[in-house]
């Protein structure tokens, strides 16, 4: 049996553990990957392929208390009368008398040819921290929502050249976000096509495109922000409220409508983003499952 369970090893559920860890509770962390979600940007004072080494050598300062299982997946959550059940793909159940998610979020990518390939070089998801590496280059990219609008935006500011590629007639969502969107000089709209490849030699440099009347274009650049939506990666739990998009919904303590369970990062809708914010609510809620538990029975 442990004090807490935390599933997720990004930098919200790193914090959460050594913030419970730190208080002497007994804490597992089980996570696909330590660092997930660390490619997006540079955590103050470390450079991104430094920050994951730093993290597991902090997790090892409290060894005595915290427990990590890397590579597993949990595929259930349940609550029993006293504690909650973590059950992993391989078919091992750990017992827990709190839990804490930080699954993060996962980005529906569009299946293209190449994505694969300049995935997190070139190919990115969140423009926020990337975007700054574009400026004066130009730039595709994907989608014509909010989120594919508030990338363009900011990419606005750096960018030569923004291409918005998307399947609607037009941009849908906020419409004074739009109204400032479609000003922009430096934008030009594909609308209703889709991008049918990405090629390079080392790089990004070409994106194919193809219309709905069946023309075919090819477009000089640097990057793709694909910027759609993005996955529910927290499906294992059916125990706390979610919102429509399938994000865990939490109060200012980082508490879910289940007691006991918290939720701290992407995976809830907190709405904060990066790895900074990400850490920050870890030790929030570390520190609220601390809480809890230092008053039960």
């Amino acid at each position: 049996m442990y004090d807490c369970i935390i599933i997720g090893a990004g930098p919200a559920g790193i914090a959460a553990g050594i913030a419970t860890a730190r208080k002497k509770y007994k804490t597992l962390v089980v996570a696909k990957k330590v660092g997930s979600g660390l490619d997006e940007e540079e955590y103050l004072g470390f450079s991104r392929n430094r920050l994951t080494e730093h993290f597991r050598r902090h997790l090892q300062v409290f060894k005595e208390t915290l427990e990590l299982r890397e590579g597993e997946e949990v595929v259930n959550l349940e609550k029993n009368f006293t504690s909650f059940q973590v059950e992993l793909k391989n078919g091992e159940q750990f017992f827990s008398r709190s839990a804490i998610i930080a699954s993060g979020k996962i980005p529906e990518l569009q299946s293209f040819p190449g994505e694969s390939d300049f995935y997190g070089d070139g190919i990115f998801t969140c423009e926020n921290f990337d975007a700054l590496q574009y400026k004066n280059k130009s730039v595709v990219v994907v989608g014509s929502g909010e989120i594919a609008m508030d990338a363009m935006y900011l990419l606005s500011k750096f960018a030569k050249k923004i291409y918005s590629v998307n399947e609607a007639t037009e941009l849908s969502g906020n419409s004074i976000l739009k109204q400032k969107v479609e000003s922009k000089s430096n934008i030009s709209f594909i609308n209703q096509a889709v991008v049918t490849g990405v090629t390079g030699k080392h790089s990004v440099e070409f994106v194919r495109v193809q219309r709905s009347t069946g023309r075919l274009e090819v477009i000089d650049t640097h990057a793709v922000f694909v910027e759609t939506s993005y996955a529910s990666s927290s499906v294992f739990d059916r125990l706390t409220n979610k919102t429509n998009k399938g994000k865990i919904k939490v109060n200012g303590n980082l508490e879910t409508s289940i007691p006991g369970i918290f939720s701290a990062g992407d995976c809830n809708d907190s709405e904060s983003e990066g790895v900074m914010l990400a850490a920050g609510e870890g030790v929030k809620a570390g520190l609220s499952a601390t809480r809890y538990l230092n008053r039960l029975k």
